[in-house]
C-alpha cells in the first residue's frame, strides 16, 4: 500500500465551505443531531473539499482510500494499492 498525502490550501478550503454553507443552514441545531446525519454533512463538504481528487480518481478508474489527517483538517492521505497510480496521482496534484 502507498500513501500520498494532500494539503488542500486554504482558499480551496474555504471556498469548499462557502459552497457548503447551505448544507449546515438545512440543519436545525447541530449540536443536537444524531452520528448519521453528521457523517453526511461531513461526507458532502469532503465530496467538494476533494472533488477534483475524486473526479480524476473516477476518470483513471483508480481505487483508493482516503484518510483524514489528524493533525491538520485540510491533510488527507490516499492510500493506492500500487506505486503507479499513487505516483501518478502524486504527479497531477502538484504539493502532494
Amino acid at each position: 500500500m502507498y500513501g500520498v498525502r494532500i494539503v488542500i490550501s486554504e482558499a480551496e478550503w474555504e471556498k469548499a465551505v462557502s459552497d457548503s454553507a447551505h448544507l449546515f443552514r438545512m440543519v436545525e441545531n447541530l449540536e443536537k443531531q444524531k452520528q448519521p446525519t453528521l457523517v453526511g454533512i461531513y461526507q458532502s463538504f469532503i465530496e467538494r473539499v476533494l472533488h477534483e481528487h475524486y473526479g480524476w480518481l473516477r476518470e483513471g478508474g483508480v481505487t483508493t482510500v482516503v484518510s483524514p489527517c489528524e493533525s491538520n483538517e485540510r491533510s488527507f492521505i490516499f492510500y493506492f494499492q500500487n506505486w503507479r497510480d499513487a505516483e501518478r496521482f502524486r504527479n497531477q496534484f502538484p504539493g502532494a
